[in-house]
């Protein structure tokens, strides 16, 4: 990672480290390089709107 990439990188640990402890969300990790990287994640999504009764 660049310099120019890092301050970006630690804010960004900040903001998971905070949803996990206080908002109590599960996180899947970072999916930077994975391939077919989509922002959501259809099948967890599905489980959690069946679960809620949404589906």
């Amino acid at each position: 990672m660049s310099e120019f990439g890092k301050p970006e990188r630690h804010t960004q640990n900040r903001i998971i480290k905070m949803f996990q402890d206080e908002l109590g969300y599960k996180y899947l990790g970072n999916f930077e390089d994975r391939e077919n990287n989509c922002s959501i994640e259809e099948s967890l999504l599905a489980s959690f709107l069946h679960k809620q009764g949404q589906m």
